[in-house]
């Protein structure tokens, strides 16, 4: 993964093109619409990889209002506009993520026709899965990416937490931006997988729903921008220790913070300070390369706990169990089994 080095945050070209083709195919010129948002058409041409998400955003506005279809022609039926809204307005007002996520899929199951949500827990882990009734109308994945974002973004806001994807999984092959998944998507990423979803620790189900109906507008308002800039730090620390660390898994010992901020040219306490002010610190940062390492290489059942537990730099193979319990819940045995029926 390359940083980017722009003041804006981006987004993939991709989405542009696919979203020209969608407005092409019901008959709608782009042109003057691309003009408006400042979008030079020639440059996608010239540059192909990436546009300023802002300019995105109001351009998936756009559409969605062109379209009068929030599947943004995905789909067999258009779904009205105000749908996602209107799910907000009929859960946001439960105690617990659980209660509120149960009456929100149950709304959508019963307003959309194309797909069909549903919550599952299993142990300590919770499970959003999406089944796509006709995938071959969503070719791009565009409508499955923007229900497995719309619903984290959701989830995350009504109870005020960022909840961490342990893994998200498709049952299509790797498409060509998969990369821009390590955005939208931050996780472990699964293809050609039994199911569409992602998961989590199962305790997020369990805290308070901490927004007010009130504040339902503004979140709603923000869409789609928050789907694709929620998890796009190019410029944070975070991001700069996490791609460094990412080099030496599985390879040699993870270097000491000392050896990162002489790396990144910085003070170990002024490293410290910035990650402290990002909310995390060095070895949450540790923690969650190891993690995404370790789930990797669970889905291999020809790899050995105690082999994992050695390519993530642990002593042993218990302390290495009680170290993932504490991160996601559940041993990495029971995990293995989990993934393993899940993909049956």
């Amino acid at each position: 993964m390359k940083l980017i080095p722009t003041q804006q945050p981006t987004s993939s070209m991709h989405y542009v093109r696919i979203l020209i083709e969608q407005l092409e195919k019901s008959g709608q010129s782009s042109d003057d619409i691309l003009a408006r948002l400042g979008i030079d058409i020639t440059n996608i041409e010239r540059n192909p990889s990436r546009i300023e998400t802002h300019k995105l955003a109001n351009f998936v506005k756009v559409v969605w209002e062109k379209l009068q279809d929030e599947n943004l022609g995905y789909a067999r039926y258009p779904c009205k506009l105000g749908t996602f809204y209107w799910m907000g307005r009929v859960s946001v007002h439960e105690p617990t993520l659980r209660k509120a996520l149960n009456v929100g899929v149950r709304y959508c199951n019963y307003s959309v026709d194309d797909y069909r949500l549903e919550l599952r827990v299993a142990g300590n882990i919770a499970y959003f899965i999406v089944h796509m009734k006709y995938p071959e109308l969503d070719p791009y994945h565009a409508l499955t990416e923007l229900i497995l974002m719309g619903w984290h973004r959701y989830s995350s806001w009504l109870i005020g937490v960022d909840i961490p994807i342990i893994e998200s999984f498709f049952t299509y092959k790797k498409p060509k931006h998969w990369e821009e998944y390590k955005y939208i998507m931050p996780s472990i990423h699964r293809f050609e997988s039994g199911e569409i979803g992602f998961c989590f620790a199962a305790s997020y189900l369990d805290l308070d729903v901490v927004q007010k109906a009130e504040k339902l507008g503004g979140f709603m308002e923000r869409c789609p921008a928050d789907l694709f800039l929620r998890h796009r730090g190019n410029d944070s620390y975070t991001t700069k220790v996490r791609l460094i660390l990412e080099k030496y898994i599985c390879k040699e010992p993870l270097p000491t913070i000392n050896l990162v901020s002489d790396t990144l040219n910085v003070a170990p306490e002024t490293l410290r300070r910035k990650l402290r002010e990002e909310g995390v610190s060095y070895m949450k940062i540790k923690d969650m390369v190891r993690m995404d390492t370790a789930i990797y290489h669970l889905h291999n059942r020809q790899v050995s706990i105690g082999d994992i537990s050695e390519l993530v730099g642990f002593s042993s193979p218990s302390v290495f169990s009680r170290a993932f319990k504490d991160w996601i819940g559940v041993a990495p045995n029971e995990f293995r089994c989990h993934q393993q029926e899940l993909s049956s």
